[in-house]
């Protein structure tokens, strides 16, 4: 019996947990950021963010930026993207995008007047090998009001990697060629990293697999054993 507890126990920890956030990139620092946002009162901008997948890969589900916003600009949908492959001036590979609608959460951190929220895009489901990637995660606003800006991070709290300390993020403005995957580093120095995030699951790695099936073999063959006990405890005679 303490060996199928023990089974049962292994496979509990192989199969894939339910979705959540494989890699933040960190809380605010404390500083400015860069504008982030599409259809707002100004031009459209935004930043791309990179992040590591490891071995086995992940199914992304959920995407999200920390972003700073005036009164009355909060957004109903998220533009994202996730790219492969990005460097300066060129996008690399795009690997999926698209507008879903925005769950907008309070942080309670405020900046010169504005206010940090949490914006969340969710029901995707991309899948992704291991490697390197680049996210954005925008808000998009009612065609009016100040564009928001996405908040700067050194890795506070971080999930995953990278852990919002190496400085490869990049600037998009969509109608202005010297600003498209323009790296943030040229503004400043200090312009390096963001607050975006993605959810999703791990897919288990192959090595995983081999325990698993074992433990499903055995948990068939003790339950089978279990079953042929109680059966013969209660045909035996008086």
């Amino acid at each position: 019996m303490k060996l199928l507890q023990y089974v049962i126990s292994s496979i509990l920890l192989i199969v894939p947990a339910q979705a959540a956030p494989l890699w933040y990139n960190g809380d605010w620092n404390n500083s400015t950021g860069l504008a982030n946002g599409r259809n707002y009162m100004f031009q459209d901008a935004w930043i791309y963010e990179d992040f590591i997948v490891p071995s086995g890969g992940w199914t992304i589900t959920g995407v999200f930026s920390n972003d700073f916003f005036f009164p009355g600009t909060l957004p109903n949908s998220v533009f994202w993207e996730i790219r492969s492959g990005v460097s300066p001036g060129s996008g690399g590979v795009l690997i999926g995008n698209g507008t879903v609608s925005a769950t907008v959460t309070p942080t309670g951190r405020t900046l010169f007047g504005q206010s940090e929220y949490t914006v969340l895009g969710s029901g995707l489901a991309v899948p992704l090998g291991p490697g390197k990637y680049w996210l954005a995660a925008v808000p998009v606003g009612s065609g009016s009001g100040n564009n928001p800006f996405v908040s700067g991070t050194l890795g506070s709290n971080c999930v995953g990697l990278p852990c919002g300390n190496d400085g490869s993020a990049f600037y998009y403005e969509p109608g202005n060629p010297s600003f498209q995957f323009y790296p943030t580093t040229n503004f400043s120095p200090d312009q390096k990293d963001y607050s975006f995030g993605v959810i999703g699951t791990a897919v288990p790695e192959p090595g995983s697999l081999i325990p698993f099936t074992l433990a499903c073999v055995l948990c068939v063959f003790f339950g089978r054993g279990i079953t042929a006990d109680t059966e013969a405890t209660t045909r035996r005679p008086l």
